[in-house]
């Protein structure tokens, strides 16, 4: 049986570097084989964040405003237990 992973990332105007830290666990996660998902906890962005999020076929969970790292992550957390993965994994945006 797999186990089923849930890779999230808080991220907060990264529209430099989101789409392609996204694409990198994708690739990542697809040549083991893993059962995934990829969980974006959008925090209150004002560039182009959410829209290449959208793009890339990911969950989004987004705060309507910058709540920042601290109140995502208290977030995140939740967002993972209510998932109830096998295995959990935080990881930065860059």
């Amino acid at each position: 049986m797999k186990q089923s992973i849930r890779v999230i990332i808080p991220a907060y105007n990264e529209e430099k570097i989101i789409g392609k830290t996204i694409e990198e666990i994708k690739r990542a996660m697809d040549t083991e084989r893993f059962q995934y998902k990829i969980d974006v906890l959008e925090d209150g962005s004002d560039d182009r964040n959410l829209e290449i999020e959208q793009e890339k076929d990911v969950i989004v969970n987004k705060n309507n405003r910058n709540w920042g790292l601290a109140e995502t992550f208290k977030n995140e957390m939740t967002e993972m237990y209510t998932s109830n993965p096998n295995i959990s994994v935080d990881t930065d945006a860059v």
